[in-house]
């Protein structure tokens, strides 16, 4: 019978395998990286902030961290989207840019805005983003900052009626068609009746905003409804005794859109930094599937010239 190997102090250790070392390292670390692209894609992710629209709560070098899930493909419909989360966006239009506001409103809902504040059906007050104490407040007929006429946010399976929609809303709405359909090239067509005749390639002199002939706006201004009102109340203004009529329309090559039955949710967005934020108030709705993630926490936050870190942002928690 033979006998059992009496291994005592001192005795040689077996040789170790560098072959399976190497491999059980490897596999380990492909582990990690799956786990870790698991997570970036589903869950998580973190994001640059560079602009100030959500100053102070956001600035400017503020590295955050992104919650993907309520955003997530595979969760659609499931996972709704809370009223005052920041969120991370694609901006209408601008595929590779990202943006950071805070959602005020979701489809169905209906949102003002109202001395400075919003107001939205059937919530309790924002508390977000309102004038300060030395700010003076815009009447409607000047700027929507602090008035707002109420809007819709369209829900899905809603018919947007743009040959029946005010100004406003027909550029919400052109927006929204835009945003489902980003392959398509779209067409807004101006027409400007004095008088009851129509003007073509009427000819803007100095208006602060653009100069030109009317069939010659640039694209910037495509969808900014803001922008086709001043442009409006200006023609208004250099003909005080005249009938102004501003009418636009949305084509698809050679075809006009009279409607169209919205497919998915939309947002309405509204920036911290109330007198600077450029959002749903002159861009109108963006579609819930441009966002990609809820604003969790800010990670750490740099300096403009990108040396130091702040040490009064480093992992901060954002509401």
């Amino acid at each position: 019978m033979p006998m059992r190997p009496d291994f005592r102090q001192g005795d040689t250790a077996a040789p170790v395998d560098l072959r399976i070392v190497i491999y059980r390292f490897v596999k380990g670390l492909a582990l990690v990286a799956a786990a870790a692209l698991v997570l970036k894609i589903f869950f998580f992710e973190t994001v640059l902030v560079k602009t100030d629209q959500m100053r102070p709560v956001l600035i400017p070098g503020d590295r955050v961290l992104v919650w993907r899930s309520v955003f997530a493909p595979f969760l659609a419909g499931r996972l709704r989207p809370a009223r005052t989360a920041p969120v991370i966006f694609a901006l209408p239009h601008q595929e590779r840019s990202l943006g950071c506001l805070r959602i005020a409103a979701l489809s169905g809902d209906t949102i003002a805005i109202v001395n400075g504040m919003p107001k939205v059906s059937g919530t309790e007050e924002w508390g977000f983003g309102r004038l300060s104490a030395d700010e003076e407040e815009l009447p409607a007929e000047f700027s929507p900052r602090d008035n707002m006429e109420p809007f819709i946010v369209p829900a899905p399976g809603q018919t947007l009626r743009l040959d029946s929609a005010s100004l406003r809303d027909f550029f919400f709405f052109a927006s929204l068609i835009a945003q489902e359909n980003p392959a398509r090239k779209y067409a807004v067509r101006p027409a400007l009746f004095i008088d009851g005749k129509e003007m073509p390639n009427y000819f803007i002199a100095d208006f602060s905003l653009f100069r030109g002939s009317l069939d010659s706006i640039p694209a910037r201004f495509r969808y900014d409804w803001y922008f086709w009102d001043k442009l409006r109340r200006y023609v208004s203004a250099t003909r005080p005794n005249s009938s102004v009529e501003l009418q636009c329309a949305l084509y698809d090559g050679q075809n006009r859109i009279f409607s169209y039955p919205l497919r998915a949710p939309a947002v309405f967005l509204l920036a911290d930094n109330w007198s600077g934020g450029y959002d749903s108030r002159y861009i109108g709705p963006v579609l819930l599937g441009r966002c990609k993630g809820q604003v969790m926490a800010v990670l750490w936050s740099r300096a403009d010239a990108g040396l130091g870190l702040r040490a009064d942002r480093l992992v901060k928690i954002i509401r």
